[in-house]
């Protein structure tokens, strides 16, 4: 019996020491632009068979209901291999593979608009790889995500080299690789560059590419037990810009000494909308709402006019953050920002994890078709913003991207619909819109022929993996 339990712990050693036999792994290059190729080096058990997997998600393009994403020159190693695509949010998937012609694998999704294609041991060889179905809910993104996995040997001193091209994937795209259990992701870099400071500018002058700063210094409550109501709102700007200010669409009157504007409001019994709309001469415009409720059975309630009269109280009101609550950078209200083709919208009550107004500047940035910057900057917003960004003029191929400081750019997904790109954003920071070029298929007939046996190849060993 002591014999026995002596083996079986043995066993259970020698497995473990198999399991995490794999060490010193290191990945080169460790920022990895596209086409290079991916090294992985560390050490294992003399002659030790591998697993090595790697994944990659894609952002489709999106048209109407559909979604396609193409992959050209995806080098597939000798078998044994594994290669499987997943879809979230479709409801239908369709993955073509060029081998001289086309062999497409197609299935449906379930309710919940998952679906995967997957097909082991595929030829050793190079292929072009499309994928394309219909979308399952428009207002929501698709997630495709490709898998491969295969397996290589040690040498006798248990050294060994595992090498993953990137030629066939994207600029900004994050790759998960596992090799021996050890895990490492890197993120691909093309030719887009880091983001400048540079703001969009015409031949003849610097336009304002940022929309008034509106901060709303009274009414300073929510809920009032009177009627009339006074109102002190600052705006700043650094061109011209008209002021507006609307009580349940009534349009209402002011007072204007410089920046600041204040007038009277009288309230009506219930809720009542407060919408502030400063827009400058660039047509930049920054739309502020805030709801009011008055209610006679609340106490009364009455603003300190003194903050009115008192312009040198009101400057240092102004140089605190309106949204400040409790020491937390909460928004009071519902903003609406628009610049050039994009309009920003924040909703009352979204935390800023750091100090400052929330902000949206148009910006030039090479190799990118539009650009955009989010202030505060290193930010993260409790309630996600929601960005939405005319692309009437771009052509169908978009790729959305968000800078990283760390990472650089990285792919980001994003909604279409009516020429519209629609984004929830959780992070301040670059947004960008790339237009993708379209690859022209040429082949020669040396990879047709080639094509046609690999296309063989998988029929046959499909048919006898059935047997």
């Amino acid at each position: 019996m002591f014999k026995k339990i002596v083996i079986f712990f043995t066993l259970i050693l020698m497995t473990i020491s198999s399991i995490n036999a794999v060490s010193n792994v290191e990945i080169s290059p460790e920022s990895p632009e596209v086409g290079d190729i991916i090294i992985l080096t560390g050490q294992a058990n003399p002659n030790e068979e591998i697993s090595c997997s790697a994944w990659f998600e894609l952002n489709p393009t999106i048209s109407d209901s559909y979604y396609s994403s193409k992959l050209y020159g995806v080098e597939i190693p000798e078998p044994p291999n594994n290669f499987k695509i997943t879809a979230k949010n479709v409801e239908t998937l369709n993955v073509g593979i060029k081998m001289g012609f086309w062999v497409t694998l197609s299935t449906m999704g379930d309710s919940s608009g998952n679906g995967a294609v997957s097909k082991s041991n595929v030829p050793e060889g190079t292929y072009d790889i499309k994928i394309l179905g219909k979308i399952k809910d428009t207002a929501e993104p698709v997630t495709l995500k490709v898998y491969a996995s295969t397996k290589i040997t040690a040498d006798e001193n248990g050294n060994f080299e595992y090498h993953y091209s990137t030629d066939a994937i994207e600029e900004g795209t994050t790759i998960y690789l596992t090799i021996g259990g050890v895990s490492k992701e890197v993120t691909l870099q093309g030719s887009t560059p880091a983001p400048v400071v540079t703001p969009v500018t015409n031949t003849t002058t610097t336009e304002d590419t940022t929309p008034p700063t509106i901060k709303v210094l009274a009414p300073s409550k929510s809920e009032y037990g009177i009627n009339s109501v006074d109102f002190n709102v600052a705006v700043t700007d650094d061109s011209d810009y008209d002021f507006k200010i609307y009580l349940n669409d009534n349009e209402q009157t002011y007072n204007q000494d410089g920046n600041y504007f204040t007038g009277s409001l009288y309230l009506i019994e219930g809720k009542n909308e407060l919408k502030i709309v400063a827009e400058d001469e660039y047509d930049n415009k920054n739309t502020k709402i805030v709801y009011l409720t008055y209610s006679k059975e609340l106490e009364d309630v009455t603003e300190n006019s003194d903050n009115l009269e008192d312009i040198e109280e009101t400057s240092e009101t102004e140089k605190s953050d309106e949204n400040l609550s409790n020491d937390n950078n909460i928004v009071a209200g519902t903003m609406i920002f628009n610049v050039g083709s994009a309009m920003l919208t924040v909703n009352d009550g979204t935390v800023v994890s750091t100090a400052g107004d929330i902000k949206i500047e148009e910006m030039e940035i090479p190799e990118t078709s539009m650009a955009y910057v989010i202030y505060p900057e290193d930010s993260e917003f409790s309630i996600p913003l929601t960005l939405e960004i005319d692309v009437s003029e771009l052509s169908g191929n978009l790729k959305l991207i968000y800078y990283d400081s760390k990472k650089g750019w990285i792919n980001t997904k994003y909604v279409l619909n009516d020429d519209t790109i629609t984004l929830n954003v959780t992070k301040s920071g670059y947004y960008a819109i790339k237009e993708t070029e379209v690859v022209e298929e040429n082949e020669s007939i040396i990879d047709t022929i080639k094509g046609f046996f690999n296309a063989f190849k998988i029929i046959i060993t499909a048919i006898f993996d059935r047997i």
